[in-house]
């Protein structure tokens, strides 16, 4: 009787999945007869669009929230909203919200005094939730979750709960700003608040039934590790085309499976298939992760010039300077440096005070034998952050090929005080100072000999001839 039970269970649980697997390609038979060129590219050109108004509306919104104009930040806020429920601007309004998600330690205090002086407006509400969201990431972390300390995901939801009392607040004001919702699943999706995913969203599209913002949102909470599954992405997808003649954007959410599997992909390694996956994904659109990721595929696998490809195309779309300075490694990887110059220009000009990018470009300058050139990309780094250890590595370099020792000296110093302890930086240390016949060469030396790789047969002679030298018994050779 015991075994017809069991084989009864496992006779259940294969017809089960049998009906399951059924299910998922009979909607992978429904998508086929979804498939256009018509809608990618409809859907494609609006996403374009979009990019240029959240640019613009960005600028704006971060220029008078700098200024302290939140006057002027209540009506550009107002009049955006506006035109979204009037159906003439389908910008996510969420996203100008950004300007307050940074780690300012100030910025909670501002924005609780804007809520004081304007208590029944919605505006302060929704940025003061878009903080706080921010602080919980910022409390927890981003390291993986099983290497994350307990204490940091406490912080974290308090942040996130605290936040739920701004988005309720919000929505109360202000039902049809979408910002909120967005906002609501990701605390959700963290085990905040009492509404599940599934009832947000079914709140949200009451206020906005086409939104493919909303809809990308949620279909991130049924990837498979937050308890959803591909079936359930696949279903999700396939149901927002009803809503495609609303929003043409929905198409690009029949993407979205493969996207995630070309990223499950990467992280196992399997390059091959992530490329493949992330072709298949494009089908339905074109978005700067899908381009993001791919690039990365192939960058994996040494496919630099498609990689280049996507990047280049990333770059003018979005604006992305780190494109631009992707591009540059991989013309590198090539050996065609004056190519990765100009794409490493490209990456300054789009974001003038990236000490990453100032770098590269002397980098750049010095292997193509420039130190003029090199100099000045270095000096442009050190207008930025002063005590950069890298800049200040590499100008010492050049000043001393040049046996300008008095004004390397600086430089280096700054090298071994704001940078990695490294035996070669104090040794050379050491040895200008001795030039300059600077007392102080010797407690360089000694730092030299703590710090120095005895194991390292290359390093024998020269550690020999130092602690002979420290002690009395031999030169010091420069």
């Amino acid at each position: 009787m015991e075994i017809l039970v069991g084989l009864s269970q496992v006779l259940t649980v294969a017809i089960l999945g049998l009906i399951a697997a059924f299910s998922y390609w009979l909607d992978g038979v429904r998508i086929a007869f979804h498939e256009s060129d018509a809608y990618r590219e409809e859907a494609v050109l609006l996403m374009h669009e979009d990019s240029a108004l959240m640019r613009e509306y960005s600028f704006q919104s971060s220029s008078l929230y700098e200024t302290g104009n939140f006057t002027g930040l209540l009506e550009l806020m107002h009049d955006a909203q506006a035109q979204t429920e009037a159906g003439r601007f389908p910008l996510p309004l969420w996203r100008e919200m950004d300007v307050f998600y940074d780690d300012d330690l100030n910025k909670e205090q501002i924005l609780s005094d804007w809520i004081a002086a304007s208590p029944d407006e919605w505006v302060p509400y929704a940025a003061r939730a878009e903080y706080l969201v921010g602080e919980g990431w910022r409390a927890r972390g981003a390291e993986l979750a099983f290497k994350t300390p307990q204490e940091q995901f406490k912080a974290m939801r308090k942040a996130l709960s605290r936040a739920e009392q701004d988005l309720r607040k919000t929505i109360a004001l202000k039902p049809a700003f979408s910002g909120s919702y967005y906002n609501y699943l990701e605390l959700a999706r963290n085990g905040v608040g009492e509404l599940s995913e599934r009832e947000i969203i079914d709140q949200a599209l009451l206020q906005s039934p086409g939104s493919y913002y909303l809809r990308y949102r949620y279909m991130g909470t049924l990837e498979p590790k937050w308890g959803g599954s591909f079936a359930q992405m696949r279903r999700f997808a396939l149901e927002s085309q009803a809503q495609r003649k609303d929003d043409p954007r929905v198409y690009q959410l029949l993407g979205y499976e493969y996207q995630l599997r070309a990223e499950l992909a990467m992280r196992d390694g399997n390059y091959e298939a992530c490329v493949q996956f992330h072709d298949k994904a494009f089908e339905y659109g074109d978005l700067d992760l899908w381009r993001r990721g791919r690039a990365s595929c192939h960058e994996k696998l040494k496919n630099h010039d498609l990689a280049i490809a996507d990047l280049q195309v990333l770059g003018m779309q979005s604006g992305d300077d780190s494109a631009f300075a992707r591009i540059a490694r991989a013309h590198v990887a090539k050996k065609r440096y004056p190519e990765a110059l100009a794409a490493i220009e490209k990456a300054m000009a789009l974001s003038p005070y990236r000490i990453a990018h100032t770098n590269y470009a002397g980098w750049l300058h010095s292997k193509m034998k420039n130190d003029d050139l090199a100099l000045a990309a270095y000096t442009l780094t050190q207008d930025i952050l002063p005590n950069d250890p890298y800049a200040a590595q590499e100008i010492a370099r050049i000043q001393l090929s040049r046996k300008q020792r008095e004004a390397a000296l600086p430089n280096l110093k700054i090298a071994i005080e704001y940078g990695s302890e490294d035996a070669r930086k104090w040794y050379l240390y050491a040895d200008v100072l001795s030039h300059l016949g600077r007392p102080e060469h010797r407690d360089a030396l000694r730092r030299y000999l703590e710090l120095v790789d005895r194991g390292v047969s290359r390093n024998t002679r020269r550690i020999r001839m130092v602690e002979a030298y420290l002690a009395g018994e031999g030169e010091f050779e420069q």
